[in-house]
């Protein structure tokens, strides 16, 4: 354990100091202090696929040290197209939530848990917390059998959230071109969802001004793959670009290496 770990985790302990309500306020600013640490600290290769800008993984990486101490806590999120999120909620049928690899965007399983529902996350690994709570999402491991297990979801009328952009060119995904360059996305999970008739759902989280802003949005055309595809990098690209000269995305196109399991 690194001392900026180690430090992380004695900030999760003694915010137990504090009221509830008080916690996710000091969550916030202490990831404004330590965003000039986390370059330094995540020098041998930081998380994620590059799209998170280093105040989005200071954050991050205090929600998981907090998650590690089981602090009981409630982030409070500003939503913007909130009017997807409930449209796709208030429908009877399954929900594919497609996200990029975005260290933030595991807030959304806390938003869910809160509105009564129990989304189901494909994950490379076992143990993904539900911030806040004591609580892990309920996960399909990354193995042979993802995608079977993925499409039962989705038959018995389950929340499935997946981040669907790749790092590169791979034989499952197409290529998107964007204002700030190519964005891959594996087609396999839209197909299905398109032919179990589930609602397609677009989602990211990033800090903006001092904020946890969540973005929902969905595809205007979902006549295919490749057209709910390129909604999604274009979604994706937009809320990039929002963040471009504000704290920015580390890089955009190339991957630092694969998120490790939470």
């Amino acid at each position: 354990m690194t001392p900026y770990h180690a430090a992380a985790l004695a900030f999760g302990h003694g915010l137990r100091l504090l009221p509830r309500p008080l916690r996710w306020p000091a969550l916030l600013a202490a990831s404004r202090i330590a965003t000039p640490l986390i370059p330094r600290a995540d020098r041998g290769g930081a998380p994620g696929m590059g799209i998170d800008s280093w105040r989005d993984l200071a954050l991050w990486r205090l929600m998981m040290a907090a998650a590690t101490t089981g602090l009981p806590y409630d982030p409070i999120v500003e939503h913007k197209g909130r009017e997807h999120l409930d449209s796709a909620l208030e429908g009877a049928g399954a929900i594919l939530l497609a996200a990029p690899h975005s260290l933030l965007g595991y807030v959304v399983f806390r938003l869910l848990r809160d509105r009564g529902r129990t989304p189901v996350a494909i994950a490379s690994g076992p143990a993904v917390p539900i911030f806040g709570t004591s609580e892990l999402a309920r996960v399909i491991p990354v193995s042979e059998t993802v995608l079977a297990d993925a499409v039962r979801t989705l038959r018995s009328g389950g929340l499935l959230c997946a981040m669907i952009d790749r790092p590169g060119p791979e034989p499952n995904a197409f290529e998107v071109a964007t204002g700030l360059g190519p964005l891959y996305v594996s087609d396999a999970l839209l197909r299905f969802a398109l032919r179990e008739r589930a609602a397609i759902l677009f989602c990211t989280a990033r800090v903006e001004n001092e904020r946890l802003v969540v973005t929902w949005g969905a595809p205007s055309d979902e006549a295919n793959p490749e057209s709910v595809g390129s909604a999604f990098a274009a979604f994706v690209a937009e809320r990039i670009g929002e963040g471009l000269g504000r704290d920015g995305p580390r890089t955009v196109s190339r991957p630092a290496r694969a998120i490790p399991a939470p």
